[in-house]
């Protein structure tokens, strides 16, 4: 690419086609990616370079269908609203021999001595100079006398074992509660038959010293897309048969936990565990088992500002249309008291890998938008320096009927 935006260059000025540094052309093609994401995403038509109409965004939409996340966030109820904490950066700064890998973040091998990822998603053992692999860290089912390595889990059903004990030390054992360990850990059920099942978000592969990676890509909502609620429904629900392909929560376990193998659910569920019923098969409900239907709706986003508008009108908050905003990095979806959220999804896209010449870091847009990427940086570079061309594209680009017509 930055061969291409030399000699793009060239055509246009002689006398400009040295006098961009490395890092220049790096931060024109981010600051490009920025663009055109945006455009896609936002439907911007005002862009600097005024590069998309609704024909470009058709034709670009699928290319970046990989950066798209769905994930369940963490929220706390405040007040009128629950409010979740949109995915941050995690600084992952330069090249690194030590500490822990993260669930979803893409790295580059760039030393490869002997350390073994293929428990994190890289499929070969020992690493390649300049291979790249996401990280994929999956559930675990742990057992007894398991040991658990240093990081970050979140609990998916703590099947009856206890994780606020030490050295877990967990706040509670719903299903949701992030916990994390500095030292590897082992498991003792004592004799007792537990279920548990965690999803690792972080953790710390044997490292050998002269093995080096670096990160390419984040965890970070670059650009929120959507979110969706999942929403309590009719009464609670203590005896009986449940209804196949409805979705049910637990609200309490019981005593001795309630067994929902046989509908679709698990032996030991916690709080908080979620399913789908798969039978009406007959199941044991156990003193202080309660369950309650329910049910996934899309939340509506509007501007801040106008919340309460939406708030003080009688169907402003229904729990088939949360009201939700996105807020210094936040997303509050709104409930007056109204109804209960069980759980949150976000859809969000990821920020791209920021171009690094100097460390070897490339573009991870699909190869076949290069050509375009560099086109639009060179018509930028021009306009960044002064190029006497400038004048005559913007002119093309007023001129030409489709792209004035999105104006």
């Amino acid at each position: 690419m930055h061969i291409g935006i030399d000699l793009g260059l060239q055509q246009l000025d002689s006398k400009i086609n040295t006098n961009l540094q490395h890092e220049e052309k790096d931060y024109l093609i981010n600051s490009v990616i920025s663009e055109l994401i945006n455009g896609i995403f936002n439907n911007e038509q005002n862009t600097t370079l005024n590069f998309i109409s609704a024909q470009d965004i058709k034709k670009y939409y699928n290319a970046l269908q990989k950066f798209i996340r769905n994930i369940n966030v963490s929220f706390e109820s405040i007040d009128d609203y629950y409010e979740a904490q949109l995915p941050l950066s995690n600084n992952l700064g330069s090249s690194y021999n030590s500490g822990v890998l993260i669930d979803g973040v893409r790295y580059k091998v760039s030393a490869p001595g002997t350390t073994n990822f293929t428990a994190f998603g890289y499929s070969t053992n020992p690493p390649v100079l300049n291979d790249e692999f996401t990280c994929n860290i999956n559930e675990i089912n742990v057992t007894d006398g398991s040991t658990l390595a240093i990081g970050t889990y979140k609990i998916l059903n703590a099947g009856g074992f206890d994780f606020t004990a030490s050295p877990f030390n967990a706040t509670n054992n719903n299903v949701g509660t992030i916990f994390t360990i500095t030292a590897s850990a082992s498991i003792s059920f004592s004799g007792n038959s537990y279920t548990p099942v965690l999803k690792p978000l972080k953790m710390q592969p044997t490292w050998d010293g002269t093995t080096e990676l670096i990160p390419v890509s984040d965890t970070e909502c670059y650009l929120p897309l959507s979110s969706d609620s999942i929403v309590t429904t009719g009464n609670y629900i203590m005896s009986g048969t449940l209804t196949p392909r409805k979705k049910y929560i637990v609200v309490n376990a019981g005593t001795t936990p309630i067994d929902l193998s046989g509908v679709g659910g698990v032996s030991y569920p916690s709080v908080g565990y979620i399913f789908t019923c798969t039978s009406d098969a007959v199941i044991t409900w156990t003193s202080n088992s309660k369950l309650i239907e329910v049910k996934s709706y899309h939340n509506r986003v509007v501007l801040f500002e106008e919340v309460y508008n939406y708030l003080n009108n009688r169907f402003g908050t229904t729990k088939t249309s949360p009201i939700s905003v996105f807020i210094n990095n936040k997303l509050r979806v709104y409930h007056n008291t109204n109804f209960e959220i069980n759980d949150i999804k976000l859809s969000y896209l990821i920020k791209p890998a920021t171009v690094d010449y100097n460390n070897k870091i490339d573009c991870d847009l699909p190869e076949y938008l290069h050509s375009l990427l560099v086109d639009l940086v060179v018509k930028k570079a021009s306009a960044v320096i002064g190029s006497k061309e400038y004048p005559a594209l913007r002119q093309e680009i007023i001129e030409n009927p489709k792209i004035a017509s999105q104006q």
